[in-house]
This record gives structure tokens, C-alpha cells and sequence, in this order.
């Protein structure tokens, strides 16, 4: 009987991990990704890196119904040229969190 009982729980674990691994992303993590495809288009096809899950970490409320996200991103990464700068990037959540508009790109030196 516990042998039965251990089985099921662990086959609901495995079924909610599942179903975890499907959920679309938050707006914390919608909005992140816009600003990363900025960058991209941003800086031209020029190699970087961003830690993604440390961008959304970072939103806050800017005051004027964006939302402001900031994290280091590394330009020109593994070139002599490379240099690590401070993003900020504005972006708009749409109202049903699915979607974000960049309003605003700066990179701080």
C-alpha cells in the first residue's frame, strides 16, 4: 500500500514538473526578452552576452508605466575589444503581460 502511495506521488511530481516546464513566461521575463532582441538589433550582429534571468530580476516600476530592467552586458564578447557596460532598458508590458514594447536602450559606460 505505501509502495502504491510513493508511486502516485512521484508520478504527480513528475506530471507538475511537466506541466511547470509549459507555462508561459512572466512579464518580468517577457519583458527581458524584448530588451535582449534590441540589443541584438542594437548592436548589429556584434557578439555579447546577458544574463537573461538576471535582467528580469531586476524590473521595476519606472514611474511612467514602463518597466525598467538593468543588468551588466558583456559588447564585442571574447574579442580584444570586449567591455562590460551597465544596461538599462524601458520596456511597455501589454496589458494581457504576453508582449512588451522597448521604449528606451541605454548602455552606460
Amino acid at each position: 500500500m505505501r509502495q502504491a502511495i510513493r508511486s502516485s506521488v512521484a508520478a504527480c511530481g513528475v506530471v507538475l514538473l511537466l506541466a511547470a516546464c509549459g507555462e508561459a513566461d512572466g512579464p518580468a521575463q517577457v519583458a527581458a526578452n524584448a530588451c535582449a532582441a534590441q540589443v541584438t538589433v542594437q548592436l548589429g550582429g556584434r557578439p555579447f552576452r546577458l544574463d537573461r534571468a538576471a535582467l528580469a530580476a531586476s524590473i521595476a516600476d519606472d514611474g511612467r508605466g514602463g518597466r525598467l530592467l538593468t543588468a551588466p552586458v558583456v559588447v564585442d564578447a571574447a574579442l580584444a575589444s570586449e567591455s562590460t557596460q551597465q544596461l538599462e532598458c524601458t520596456a511597455r508590458l501589454a496589458e494581457d503581460g504576453g508582449s512588451a514594447v522597448v521604449l528606451n536602450v541605454r548602455f552606460i559606460w
